[in-house]
Parts: C-alpha cells; structure tokens; sequence
C-alpha cells in the first residue's frame, strides 16, 4: 500500500478541519446558547472555505478548471439568489423576513459552489469512465 505524501496528509488535515468548524458551528449553535447565528455563519464560512480550497487528491489541471467553473456559477447563482431575496422581501409586504449579513451571503455562495463542485466532478468522472 502506498503512504500518503505530506501534500496529501495536509490536504487531508485542511479537510478535515473544515469538517470539524461545520460540525462545531452546528452543535453550537444548536446546543449552546452563546453560539449567536453571526457567530455560527463566521465559523460555517470559515470551515466551507477550507472544503472548497483545498487541493483535492488528484488535483490536475480538470479539477482546477471545474472548481474555477464551480465559484463562478456558485458566486453568480448565489448572488442572484441573495438578490431574489432582497426583492421579495421588499416587494410583497414581507418585512418579517432577517436581514441577511455578509457572512450569510458568503455562506449561500460557498454552499452553491461546493454542491455544484462535486456534482460536476461526479458527472465527469461517471463520463470517463463509462
């Protein structure tokens, strides 16, 4: 069986790291009654950014392109989304709905962007391979 490399043992720790802030920001918040929605949005960007720019295992010049391909569909998507939003909450009498912070829009991007990643990584590998 072959070792990792460090890259790859570095990678992994970002990764996992990552997963680790998701999974504090969520039981914070849900546990915890200190965990502030702001405060749980920052540490949720924060793990979501370090899953979406680490380098992946086989990190080549197509996974390069699909992870540039999906920030820029996810930030555009997400952004229109977030513009929606702001129209309809204006628009028909729904003043009940939160202001949303920039981490909140960070955070809708980020998540657009790592879904739309891993489907189109998924899809061109079920493509190669078939």
């Amino acid at each position: 069986m072959k070792t990792p490399t460090a890259r790859q043992q570095a990678n992994r720790l970002v990764k996992l790291m990552g997963a680790i802030y998701l999974l504090v920001a969520a039981m914070g918040y849900l546990f915890i009654s200190a965990f502030s929605w702001s405060l749980t949005s920052w540490v949720m960007v924060a793990g979501l950014f370090m899953l979406l720019f680490a380098p992946e295992k086989i990190d080549d010049e197509r996974v390069r392109q699909l992870k540039l391909r999906a920030i820029t569909w996810g930030y555009a998507g997400g952004l229109l989304g977030l513009g929606l939003y702001e129209v309809i909450g204006k628009s028909f009498s729904l003043r009940n709905l939160p202001q949303l912070s920039a981490f909140d829009s960070l955070l809708m991007t980020t998540v657009v962007a790592l879904v739309l990643f891993h489907y189109w990584r998924w899809r061109d590998g079920r493509q190669g391979g078939g």
